[in-house]
């Protein structure tokens, strides 16, 4: 199996951290991307091969979230940076639902919408389950339906999985440590078969991806910037997910009394999420309710999921 396909590449970064310029990598995706793993290595590896280029990365990976939130989230958390290169990583948080295709080329197309010279690459990281497929031959569902959308826009892309199974196959890796299960010399990939250990596993990612832009800079052949394009016509027909976007509940909103905006010099849990909203809406009292108007096919409320607090 192959592990990477470099399409057109990252022809522009290359060529803005080649001549020593101001480069922004923006690292969008889940836990495995704000996790302190190959968001962090490859960021540093970037700055000892390029050291006079001043890289700037940010760190756009919420836990948890998928595609979905990601089309809305893309304008505060990506675009706002005016990024030199995006990374996408999804596949994980996804799990291969049909409309992922249609979310990701909506991520795609707001990118290309804002700035035709933006790079993207797609990683795609794996998790236990997904393993017998990869020992196989094949890739995981939400990996292929994203190489659609990879191959109509020509954006690179890598299968970090391909390496962790042929680790696991060599008797080299155990992807989840267990009692039961033990290998002298094995590294421990993870501990919940979903994300990897620091810096072990997170290192198998990030020396792929170092495989991969050596061969994307070995391949480049352009001189100057190069315009990547963006096709009139979305390969998902009738795409809304281009059209998503984060607005403040303030807006579309109607409050019952109950409800209270909180700062944070009102409230500590607002200074714990100061990172990702502003303020929060609060209510106390059971059957406390708002009314929310809007036009369009979906909507959602993105709030702090699983905290019980009490007074």
């Amino acid at each position: 199996m192959k592990e990477f396909f470099p399409r057109r590449g990252l022809p522009n970064v290359i060529q803005k951290l080649e001549n020593g310029e101001g480069v922004t990598i923006v690292y969008f995706g889940g836990s495995n991307t704000r996790s302190v793993g190959y968001r962090v290595m490859t960021a540093d590896w970037l700055r000892g091969q390029y050291p006079h280029a001043d890289i700037r990365a940010v760190n756009a990976g919420i836990d948890g979230t998928g595609s979905d939130l990601g089309c809305a989230r893309l304008e505060t958390d990506v675009l706002r940076h005016q990024p030199d290169l995006v990374f996408v990583e999804f596949v994980g948080n996804d799990g291969g639902v049909p409309e992922s295709k249609a979310r990701i080329e909506g991520i795609v197309r707001q990118i290309r919408k804002r700035n035709r010279f933006t790079d993207i690459l797609f990683v795609y990281t794996v998790k236990e389950r997904d393993l017998t497929s990869f020992q196989s031959g094949e890739y995981q569902k939400g990996a292929l339906m994203q190489e659609e959308i990879a191959d109509y826009y020509g954006i690179p892309s890598i299968h970090l999985g391909v390496a962790v199974s042929q680790l696991v196959s060599d008797g080299k890796l155990i992807f989840t440590s267990r009692a039961d299960v033990a290998i002298p010399g094995a590294v421990i990939f993870t501990h919940d078969s979903i994300h990897p250990t620091i810096p072990e596993g997170h290192q198998i990612y990030t020396d792929t991806i170092i495989r991969s832009f050596e061969k994307m800079r070995e391949l480049r052949d352009h001189v100057g910037k190069v315009e990547h394009h963006l096709p009139q016509d979305p390969l998902v027909p009738a795409n809304p997910w281009e059209y998503a976007t984060m607005l403040p509940l303030a807006r579309l909103t109607h409050f019952s009394a109950g409800w209270s905006y909180m700062t944070s010099d009102d409230f500590p849990l607002v200074r714990e999420y100061d990172w990702l909203f502003p303020g929060l809406w609060r209510a106390v009292d059971p059957g406390e309710a708002f009314t929310v108007e809007f036009e369009g096919t979906h909507i959602g409320l993105f709030d702090i999921g699983g905290r019980i607090l009490a007074d």
